[in-house]
């Protein structure tokens, strides 16, 4: 901090004018007995020989009459001497010195030295104009740290307000969005016309890209807040990018773009590695190179760099033959909410946000996301990793079921649900999700000290419990239900819009079972249930 500094430099000073007038004082002592016992040894030798030629004319009491004559002006001259010495050159340097430690605080008190004409007034007026000084200049430097701290506090306290902003609204936007896409859900179940259809599809899309624009600004919320951890697991790289390459297939076929891939082979690719942020990089990635490409490919490839007993090193580059990227440009497209020029922000619309979150995240990993490219040619990017390698191989996913196949749980039709949720859309977008899989036997309450009420005596088979709720929010009554009689195997699952890591390990350490994050996915909902319903069954 400034003010530390202010410190040590006056201490550097205050030992430097020490060492600078105890050496002086050394000196000055030095000089001064040399020349003293110079005097008096001059004086001795004068004194003998007086004395010897004096011995042999003169009795012995003649002799020393003379010698005490002789010595007592020179113990004089030598008293005097030492005393004129001393209040004028030593006392004065010894006082200095002692104040030399006070030098920067402005506490240094030399007046009765500073009126004098002599050298030593001269030294002492420079130390207390130093001390001025530097007393002036160490306040004027810890007021400034003052200032700066206090801004510090407030630029926390405004980024602690914006984080929490950010998540809030973002919470808030998914509330809406889970009606809005729940519906859109439930709608293509009917049998509607062509036209109609198309039409929901319209909007479904539309949905989803809102849906992407809303993560995009959280993910970097979440970033700069540093409140992304990793959470590593087993998975299969080569499965992870095919299924990346599979989210953005059909957006690359509307543009006639042909997609390439070139990866290992999935027995070499077992790894330890953080599958959802690996996944968000490469989607992000994958999602850009066809958004900005009209014609011609998107390439997506594995090297194979290196290979040790535990650990692989690859790099994994996305290549496009898009609209490209100027030189200078390059290193810009990684700036928070920054695209190449507003004219690219109008045609292809996005926050500019998408790569940066990447980046962020591969710096997160160990990594360095970087870019090639050519305005008019295409854009190359890449990354490296070093990850461990599986202790376990890891089994091949099972094929995800499509949102179009009916999603039938009637033989769990003797089951009682209780939904706990304040939402009035939320609330019937569940029943209606609910009734479409066979499932009629429905209680629905608006906060979680409801259905710690209705638990008192009612005995559903599930709880579907959102997590913020007015009154008593989900973790909260979660943790009551677990402390009931009969409740402590009751499954709940999570039905919540707050998706950060840490705010799912808070459902589990609450007590829940599995968690479901809003906007709901009807394919989503129905796997769930079907583990859950499935597994209590069996038990």
């Amino acid at each position: 901090m400034v003010d530390k500094r202010a410190v040590t430099a006056s201490e550097k000073i205050s030992s430097l004018l020490s060492s600078s007038l105890l050496g002086l004082y050394r000196q000055l002592l030095t000089r001064k007995f040399i020349i003293l016992m110079g005097v008096v040894s001059l004086s001795l030798l004068l004194m003998t020989a007086l004395l010897m030629l004096l011995v042999g004319s003169e009795s012995p009491t003649s002799s020393v009459f003379i010698l005490v004559k002789l010595l007592l002006p020179l113990a004089i001259f030598v008293l005097v001497a030492g005393y004129l010495f001393h209040s004028r050159v030593t006392r004065p340097i010894a006082l200095m010195a002692e104040q030399l430690s006070l030098v920067g605080k402005g506490q240094v008190t030399l007046q009765e030295l500073t009126d004098k004409d002599s050298e030593i007034g001269h030294l002492a007026r420079q130390i207390q104009s130093v001390d001025s000084k530097l007393f002036y200049r160490n306040n004027k430097l810890l007021q400034l740290n003052e200032a700066l701290e206090r801004q510090s506090i407030q630029l926390k306290k405004a980024y602690q307000v914006k984080s929490e902003f950010m998540a809030n609204m973002s919470h808030e936007l998914r509330t809406p969005m889970n009606g809005i896409l729940g519906f859109i859900q439930c709608l293509q179940q009917k049998n509607l016309g062509r036209e109609s259809n198309q039409q929901v599809e319209y909007i479904k899309d539309s949905a989803f890209t809102l849906l992407t624009l809303i993560n995009e600004v959280l993910n970097f919320s979440r970033l700069e807040s540093d409140r992304v951890e990793l959470c590593e697991s087993d998975c299969n790289l080569t499965r992870l990018v095919q299924s990346c390459v599979n989210s953005v297939a059909q957006e690359a076929s509307l543009k006639g773009l042909k997609i390439e891939v070139n990866l290992p082979e999935e027995e070499r690719c077992d790894v330890h590695a953080d599958e959802q942020h690996l996944r968000q990089i490469l989607t992000n990635l994958l999602s850009n190179a066809v958004k900005f490409t009209d014609q011609g490919f998107v390439k997506v490839s594995i090297d194979w760099l290196r290979e040790e007993a535990n650990e692989i090193e690859v790099c994994i580059r996305v290549i496009d033959s898009g609209i490209g990227i100027s030189d200078g440009q390059c290193e810009e497209i990684f700036d928070a909410y920054s695209q190449i020029d507003g004219s690219i922000s109008r045609q292809y619309g996005g926050t500019g946000l998408g790569l940066t979150v990447s980046s962020r995240l591969c710096d997160l990993l160990g990594s360095k996301l970087k870019v090639v490219s050519q305005k008019g040619v295409g854009s190359e990017f890449l990354f490296r990793l070093r990850l461990k390698k599986a202790l376990n191989a890891t089994e091949s996913q099972p094929v995800a079921l499509s949102s179009d196949e009916v999603c039938d749980l009637s033989r769990f039709s003797h089951c009682r649900i209780l939904v706990a949720e304040d939402q009035y859309v939320n609330q019937q977008l569940v029943i209606a999700f609910l009734k479409s899989m066979g499932l009629c036997n429905i209680d629905i309450v608006g906060n979680g000290e409801e259905a710690v009420h209705y638990l008192d005596k009612n005995l559903p088979d599930l709880i579907l419990m959102d997590c913020q709720m007015p009154v008593m929010g989900g973790l909260e009554a979660t943790r009551k239900i677990r402390e009931k009689q009969n409740c402590a195997q009751l499954p709940i699952i999570a039905l919540t819009a707050n998706v950060l890591e840490s705010e799912k390990q808070q459902c589990f350490d609450a007590g829940m079972d599995a968690y479901l994050a809003k906007p709901i996915i009807k394919i989503n909902l129905f796997s769930t249930l079907l583990s859950v319903l499935s597994a209590d069954a069996v038990s």
